[in-house]
């Protein structure tokens, strides 16, 4: 995945709504639609799409709890390469892995080219 996909905002369902079409820790991945309505899409656990409005969403910030990019991703999922939010310092994943389990909020997904621009400006 790229540190653009990695981003894409995604909740985690922790109490169901009126007809809520979603069970209780599925992981909704948030998609805009493209029309005038500004509705979202959302991608349940059974990878069948679903759609849901920008006002019920609204409606129910008890029942979703946004995920921090890393939370909840099997490690396939995760980048070779993470930027520290702070102050830009860019790392192979696999030398920090347990820095980075500690202090995961701190970080963002890196792309290699990143990661080569940081090591060539700091040498």
């Amino acid at each position: 995945m790229t540190p653009q996909q990695l981003l894409i905002p995604r909740y985690e369902v922790i109490a169901p709504w009126p007809n809520c079409p979603f069970n209780i820790g599925e992981i909704l991945i948030v998609e805009k639609w493209r029309d005038e309505n500004y509705e979202y899409k959302y991608l349940d656990g059974n990878e069948e799409w679903q759609y849901i409005s920008e006002k019920t969403l609204l409606e129910c910030p008890a029942n979703l709890r946004p995920l921090h990019w890393s939370e909840r991703r099997e490690i396939g999922e995760m980048p070779e390469y993470v930027k520290k939010d702070i102050n830009g310092e860019v790392f192979k994943l696999s030398e920090i892995t347990s820095y980075f389990k500690k202090y995961t909020f701190f970080f963002l997904p890196a792309s290699e080219t990143d990661y080569l621009n940081y090591i060539n400006a700091n040498k």
